[in-house]
């Protein structure tokens, strides 16, 4: 074909459609791609042997064009010279992308060639990859050159330049045509490329091959159900399909909304907008069929394509549920008509069973509207013949093929995110089937599933841990993840209770126990910054996911009164939490979607039953999975943070995606280094009870380099951003979800109520040469902090001990130091005169201090100017702060102080004029305090070949925490070994048997004085035994595991010092 003959060819009227298509907007990000928008058909492009080529408006991938080529038996399409390709193939990671569309499904292949002109022409490819084309509509794939594509046996010049291309159609000998668009030459092509039925050979290196949790639908497409198929479905399960049915549809219309309620009214007026929003943006789609019935429209790509408009962030989430709200609930027959159309749309733009848009990495985490869609209008697409390819679909991007194994054998770990979006959406699934018996082997192997990925989670593994904490990416995820799939999660067990289909009883406790410790680890709503993951400014958690606890209790006959008065102490439906903030969601523009209309209906519901609220916890926890304590009474909450060589120390994403509008997103938490460093958080102020009336803001100037409770370096706030030296992007950095070198963090609890926390904390990540010994001793409502060690070798960057960072909304609100208050602003108060001395002062949220020697204490009232957690906005705020200063490389620097919470001036004075307190070691060894007053002695012993000098406890075999109370002849004797003796890894990076490995069980021995005998073991899988009395000393052995308390009541034997 000469080049006249290769000019544009557009046929407008191609397959009988009238008008000019549409042209895409260019979101930024296709520099590097040809995407054939020019009036000629590149030169680069030709067809030899026969065929043709010519542009299209028919199908396009991006702008309003692609290229249109029709082959013979014996053709062949070549492409010399294309731009970038050079440049890729020198790149390690350098690969194509390119976008195939095809009209009719055909049974072969492409085969892809490249290398030299004359390589191709002998013959001798050095690249080699075959796309099959057995589908209909836009498929994409990413191939790694080297990975994907080499040649086996090629034997070229490595460093030779690769300049040409030869696409082959496929060996049938009959002729085809496909549409390219949207090919790309990059020097990176992501490890998270999918195999698909295009390219249907396992390309993941991870896993034996599975690749990572979001990458194993080829896999899992090829699993077939192990499970027996009964003979016959029965009336009993007929009904229970159509039973769990009705509560679905309920659930997201509702039953009977009663808008005279604020509550439900509120929701279906926001319902009313999401509705009406989505209506509009379809229009933005320009959905257009031609007269051969060919749809085109706006082109849509996946969360983790290089471009954009989404599939998820576009349509499935602004613009599906808005469609099918407004014929279920509105009756508007257009908008049936338009959902229809949509679907059609999706399916042709790459959404369909077997396609991997390039990558489907998280891409059911965009799609929530997409499968309720789906199962909303399972009627409407069986009538017109598009259910099965929907379910197809379906079946493809859910792995449902993971629910036909065996749990423990053919899969191990369920996400967090996994439950809180697939454990609906495979229901929906199973729920669209005939009633078949293949409908209940489905549903067999879907109960075994969640059964499974509802049991307690061995090592780093999610979602829920032995002690009820929740895990996603290899730690503690209190703010998002685990908490949504607690939501899911209990929105199951009410679907499904009552009928021969309900999750198992293990099952239902341990979700009722993960929402319980949830709203344990919240005050009221507000979820502590330490075990929020990477949303340093999230705030409520609880009020979001109210509607669990309301489900939980409404699945139980009667409905479950503990569960029920957590609901009510938190139902306040009057408070801002719940009717600005709950209330008035009702879109499907998140990860899930569950703030429908018969969720408020259900709430109200359990509301008008009449149960009481329960009291606000009160007590002392130690979480050993996440590191965390937590001390409550009356409505206040202090939550301790730590990290070690099992649990990681923050999580944070870089900026990424600015090139593109429709992949931008801000940073997340990119200062959050130091905030497991002995992060100790008060929550005890505001109505509600909340985290910014009780002093953090960390949107408004904060100082991300004092945390309350830690130790840390000052360093300069710009060497602490993430996404600096991380990896491309700054998405995932290589110094987040790091682990350090040391195995001591933890705590014990004593009667529940008292107890310690302690962590030995190494830098491992920015400064190895940074250490302390931290340590925190609750004896009721006071709680001693303690640091010892502390040191580091940065001349640069002083080492503080922060005691409080308190935002004030007025700058005039008052501390006290000593008898004086403080209301003038700004406000500095420096090193005393009268050094050694101790010193009292409040915060200026009601909380009190005592330090014993105050020589190095800081207090300052003033304006500070940071950045927010994003990285991108400057703020400002003014603070109260008090910290030590330890200098420029301290060498064994320590510190001691009090605190007294939510405790008024006068009494706070009485403490330091009168410590009930005295630190008996203070040192690398061990930490030892006693309360005199409350006859209680706290130890965290770090080295076990220390003899501690007083107290109870003479010595231990191991590093532990121990807390010792004397009464009336008896010891109360709690002890915990903190080493939790996982796989040790760098960091969150680790396989799947690793993952799932669990704690090993430790032998522990302790020596205490005086001669005692057991009287009874109040916690501690294991018995604990006495194994000699030696003199005036009693030994005794436990064994410890998971970092859990062992609790012994001990009585004296003859006359053993009081």
């Amino acid at each position: 074909m000469n080049k006249q003959e290769r000019q544009l060819e557009i046929d407008s009227m191609e397959h009988g459609g009238s008008g000019e298509a549409p042209a895409t907007p260019d979101d930024g990000t296709f520099a590097l791609a040809e995407s054939f928008e020019g009036d000629g058909i590149p030169d680069e492009w030709r067809v030899r042997d026969g065929g043709s080529l010519q542009l299209s408006r028919a199908h396009y991938k991006h702008g309003r064009q692609s290229l249109h080529w029709r082959w013979i038996p014996g053709s062949r399409l070549t492409v010399d010279g294309p731009k970038h390709l050079k440049e890729a193939g020198k790149s390690r990671s350098g690969g194509m992308r390119i976008w195939v569309y095809s009209e009719n499904a055909v049974d072969g292949a492409l085969t892809f060639r490249l290398g030299s002109r004359q390589e191709l022409d002998r013959g001798e490819p050095r690249y080699e990859f075959d796309m099959r084309i057995g589908f209909t509509g836009w498929r994409g794939v990413n191939v790694h050159f080297r990975e994907d594509a080499a040649v086996e046996g090629w034997s070229g010049a490595e460093d030779a330049a690769l300049e040409a291309i030869d696409i082959v159609p496929p060996t049938s000998g009959e002729s085809g045509a496909v549409f390219f668009d949207v090919v790309e030459f990059v020097g990176r092509i992501p490890a998270s490329r999918s195999s698909d039925f295009q390219i249907p050979r396992v390309r993941q290196k991870t896993n034996q091959g599975k690749g990572g949790t979001w990458d194993r639908s080829f896999y899992y497409s090829g699993q077939k159900p192990r499970l027996p198929l009964a003979g016959a479905i029965t009336q009993e399960q007929i009904e229970a399909f159509a039973t769990i049915a009705q509560r679905l549809e309920e659930w997201v219309c509702g039953r009977s909304p009663d808008l005279t309620r604020e509550p439900q009214r509120i929701r279906y007026e926001a319902m009313q907008r999401f509705i009406r929003q989505g209506v509009e943006t379809f229009d933005t789609l320009r959905l257009k069929r031609d007269d051969s019935g060919y749809i085109s429209g706006l082109p849509l790509f996946s969360s983790r394509s290089a471009h954009g408009p989404e599939f998820g962030k576009t349509v499935s989430r602004n613009v599906f549920l808005p469609l099918v709200l407004d014929y279920k609930l509105n009756g508007n027959s257009e908008s049936k008509r338009k959902a229809l159309d949509l679907f059609d749309h999706v399916h042709d733009q790459g959404w369909a069973a077997g396609s991997g848009l390039e990558t489907l990495d998280h891409e059911t985490n965009r799609n929530n509207g997409y499968f309720h869609a789906f199962f909303l209008m399972r009627d409407e697409l069986r009538q017109t013949g598009r259910l099965d390819r929907e379910r197809a679909t379906v079946h493809w991007f859910l792995n449902i093929g993971k629910t036909y194994g065996i749990p423990g054998e053919d899969y191990t770990e369920t996400t967090a995110d996994e439950v809180r979006t697939r454990f609906i959406y495979k229901l929906q699934y199973v729920l669209a089937m005939d009633n078949t018996p293949e409908k209940v082997r489905h549903m067999e192997g879907l109960l075994a599933w969640m059964n499974h990925a509802l049991a307690i989670a061995p090592g780093y593994a999610g979602t829920i841990k032995r002690d009820y904490m929740g895990f996603h990416h290899r730690g503690v995820y209190m703010s998002a993840y685990a908490p949504n799939a607690y939501h899911t999660a209990a929105l199951t067990v009410y679907l499904l209770h009552g009928t021969p289909f309900a999750l198992s009883a293990a099952s239902v406790q341990n979700v009722k126990q993960a929402l319980l410790t949830l709203r344990t680890v919240t005050n009221k709503y507000d979820v502590p910054v330490g075990i929020s993951g990477r949303f340093p400014v999230k705030g409520g958690v609880t009020n979001e996911i109210l509607p669990a606890y309301a489900y939980m209790a409404l699945a139980g006959e009667p409905a479950d009164p503990e569960i029920a008065g957590a609901f009510m102490r938190l139902w306040d439906p009057d408070s801002r939490c719940l009717k600005e903030e709950l209330f008035p969601e009702a879109s499907s523009n998140g990860v899930q979607y569950m703030d429908t209309l018969g969720a408020v209906e259900l709430m109200l519901k359990l509301a008008d039953q009449g149960f009481a609220a329960e009291n606000s916890p009160s007590g002392f926890w130690v979480k050993p999975s996440s590191a965390l304590a937590v001390l409550r009474r009356d409505d206040w909450m202090v939550a301790t943070k730590g990290w070690s060589q099992y649990v990681f120390d923050f999580e944070a994403h870089g900026r990424r995606g600015g090139g593109s509008v429709h992949k931008f997103t801000e940073g997340e938490n990119v200062f959050g280094r130091y905030i497991s460093y002995g992060a100790m958080q008060i929550v005890a102020s505001g109505e509600p009870v909340n985290a910014r009336d009780s002093g953090y803001a960390p949107d408004r100037g904060w100082d991300w380099r004092r945390w309350p409770g830690t130790t840390a370096k000052r360093v300069p706030l710009a060497e602490m951003l993430v996404g600096k030296n991380g990896s491309e992007g700054g998405l995932f950095n290589e110094n987040t979800r790091s682990f350090s070198d040391e195995t001591f963090v933890g705590g014990v609890e004593s009667e529940n109520s008292c107890g310690l926390f302690a962590m030995k904390l190494h830098d491992t990540v920015f400064d190895p040469s940074f250490r302390a010994v931290k340590s925190y001793f609750y004896f009721g409502s006071e709680i001693v902090a303690l640091g010892s060690g502390i040191g580091c070798e940065d001349d640069q960057s002083r080492v503080e001990t922060t005691l409080f960072q308190c935002y004030l909304p007025d700058p005039g609100m008052p501390i006290r130091v000593q008898s004086a208050e403080v209301t003038q602003f700004p406000y500095v108060f420096g090193e005393r005169s009268g050094a050694g001395a101790p010193l009292w002062f409040t915060d200026p949220n009601g909380n009190g201090y005592v330090v014993a020697d105050a020589s190095h204490l800081h207090i300052e009232k003033g304006v500070q100017h940071s950045i927010d957690h994003t990285g991108a906005k400057e703020t400002s705020g003014a603070y109260a702060t008090a910290w030590f200063d330890h200098g420029l490389r301290p060498e064994g620097a320590d510190y001691e102080y009090a605190i007294l919470v939510q405790t008024p001036p006068n009494r706070v004075a009485a403490y330091a004029d009168n410590m009930p307190y005295r630190v008996i070691q203070k040192n690398n060894a061990a930490h030892i305090v006693e309360h005199t007053l409350l006859q209680a002695t706290g130890y965290a012993v770090f080295d076990e070949t220390a003899t501690l000098p007083a107290g109870p406890l003479l010595r231990a075999s191991v590093p532990i925490m121990a807390y010792v109370i004397k009464r009336d002849g008896q010891w109360t004797v709690s002890v915990a070994d903190p080493d939790l003796r996982l796989p040790k890894r760098e960091n969150q990076k680790m396989d799947d048997r690793t993952v799932w490995t669990d704690s090993e069980p430790g032998l522990v021995t302790i020596e205490l004085r005086g001669k005692w005998s057991i009287v009874r073991q109040t916690k501690g899988e294991h018995l604990a035994r006495i194994t000699a009395h030696s003199g005036d000393c009693t030994r005794i052995e436990l064994v410890c595991m998971y970092g859990e308390t062992v609790e012994l009541i001990l009585s004296e034997i003859g006359g053993n010092p009081k």
